[in-house]
């Protein structure tokens, strides 16, 4: 949660999310910042939302790197990102 608190433990220890988000449970506690409202009527397959891959590459930049603001990093691979660019949508 925000506050660094956490709603889930494993015999008895705390478990926290992963960047705010818990893409591998069939429910889930999280605060209303992380809530996307989707309309009804928005088209399912040009609906997106940031993935796992996304939030993986900023905690492995900001936690594991720990890249700093004006450094020079390369960025391997894009798939997850939506490209509307494309006919098929892919990424790249």
């Amino acid at each position: 949660m925000p506050d660094g608190t956490t709603r889930f433990s494993y015999k008895g220890k705390p478990i926290f999310h992963y960047m705010g988000c818990s893409t591998f449970s069939n429910f889930t506690v999280l605060p209303e910042i992380a809530v996307a409202k989707i309309r009804r009527d928005a088209p399912f397959r040009t609906t997106c939302y940031c993935g796992c891959g996304e939030t993986t590459g900023v905690g492995g930049v900001t936690k594991t790197a720990k890249v700093e603001p004006g450094s020079n990093v390369v960025v391997f691979g894009l798939g997850g990102i939506r490209n509307p660019g494309r006919p098929d949508g892919r990424g790249g």
